[in-house]
């Protein structure tokens, strides 16, 4: 059996198991040297995406823990006289260290 290629090349069921597998094997090598790929859980625990997941260990790289993860907002919109909600995926509060608490004399 052969099976048209959106190249325009036919290929016979044998060849295209071949090269799927191939195809399968090189995004494997490709995921093993991507250094992001320890940023994500082996497992997750949660119910979260990998792209949440992933997110939220470089905003800890970076320094920001205890963040308050998935908040629903509610926003009044008055030019349509209605409340939308919103998820927040991430929000936190800190001390800035630029602002300066003493008066100028």
């Amino acid at each position: 059996m052969e099976l048209a290629s959106i190249t325009g090349e036919l290929l016979s069921r044998e060849t295209f198991d071949e090269k799927l597998l191939s195809w399968i094997a090189d995004v494997e090598r490709q995921v093993n040297l991507n250094p992001y790929i320890n940023l994500a859980p082996v497992t997750s625990k949660s119910e979260s995406t990998i792209d949440h997941e992933i997110t939220k260990k470089v905003l800890e790289l970076v320094g920001w823990h205890g963040l308050h993860e998935k908040l629903e907002v509610a926003i009044l919109d008055e030019d349509l006289a209605k409340e939308s909600d919103y998820i927040v995926n991430f929000s936190g509060t800190w001390l800035s260290k630029l602002k300066d608490e003493t008066r100028d004399i």
